[in-house]
């Protein structure tokens, strides 16, 4: 029997790491930004570890308009395609996220000082 590695795949946080890298680089590329050597490498490691998705998030939303449209929503490049996608999936993450932090506040205001200091909360 032949030896295997499948205890070696990437991580599904890695190939999210990863894809947002290789994202961020493709809008470097496109908009003339610095794409420093830890970027690159981490675009092209299986087993990326460092999270650009803050960097990527905060490019995306700094963009103007015409420039984000253009450049996300260019239906015949294919990275383009995979950043939108990317961008659609990060944006309802971001609202459900922001909705359980209003949940979860709205139930901690709801409990009295020492109901804070029983469950370790202050």
């Amino acid at each position: 029997m032949p030896c295997v590695n499948d205890y070696m795949e990437p991580s599904p946080r890695e190939r999210a790491l990863q894809l947002a890298a290789r994202l961020l680089c493709y809008v470097r590329e496109q908009t003339g930004g610095m794409i420093t050597g830890t970027l690159r490498e981490s675009a092209g490691s299986p087993y990326c570890r460092v999270d650009y998705v803050p960097t990527l998030c905060d490019e995306l939303t700094r963009m103007n308009a015409e420039k984000f449209e253009a450049l996300v929503y260019d239906a015949h490049n294919r990275t383009a395609r995979a950043l939108a996608d990317w961008w659609e999936d990060h944006q309802k993450a971001d609202v459900e996220r922001t909705e359980k932090e209003a949940r979860r506040k709205q139930a901690l205001d709801k409990l009295t000082p020492e109901d804070r200091k029983v469950l370790g909360l202050e």
